[in-house]
């Protein structure tokens, strides 16, 4: 049975729960009331598909085609805003996969793989974190798992993947801000 009497609920919990709570209430709302499209809701919209990709686990959801037609510059969003607001919303997304991990760290029986999984994430969990987060794929999801399981320190998951997840949106956006147009042009 699990002891609740001293379990604290940690403050990034309530965070994402917020996060998710609110985004989720004003998407509702705009499409309920119908006054604005959802192809016209700008950054929130970048914010909340970014946030619904990077949530699912092992189901590739396109955030990154959100990313790059919102940089289209005919929208006139900044495109520097865009790559940012997806790099927060695709690590918040993440922490799914890493609450996945963490629910199940205790019913793993120790073994030699685990053991290696720990001893290379506590040397080199930055670089696993970073470079596997940084590239547009769906097996992230499997080194977010294995970094709850281990019980990765959460607040270093986050800024990792704030900074990777914001570059790879970085590069996206503004590659989209600069040649969108121009192969668009090709097949009107």
């Amino acid at each position: 049975m699990l002891d609740t009497k001293n379990y604290k609920i940690p403050k990034i919990y309530s965070y994402l729960i917020l996060s998710i709570l609110i985004v989720s209430l004003l998407w509702l709302l705009i499409r309920l009331n119908n006054s604005i499209p959802y192809e016209t809701l700008g950054y929130l919209g970048i914010y909340i598909s970014s946030l619904i990709s990077a949530s699912s686990i092992f189901i590739p959801v396109p955030g990154i085609g959100a990313v790059c037609v919102g940089s289209l510059p005919s929208l006139g969003l900044n495109p520097l805003l865009i790559g940012l607001i997806a790099g927060l919303a695709e690590s918040i997304g993440e922490l799914t996969g890493y609450f996945t991990g963490r629910s199940f760290s205790g019913s793993f029986k120790e073994n030699r793989l685990k053991n290696y999984l720990y001893k290379k994430m506590k040397k080199n969990g930055f670089i696993i974190i970073f470079f596997g987060s940084i590239f547009p794929n769906p097996f992230f999801d499997i080194i977010g798992i294995i970094s709850g399981n281990i019980k990765y320190p959460i607040r270093k998951f986050i800024v990792v993947l704030f900074f990777s997840k914001s570059i790879k949106s970085l590069i996206i956006s503004y590659s989209c801000y600069s040649g969108l147009e121009i192969v668009i042009g090709w097949f009107r």
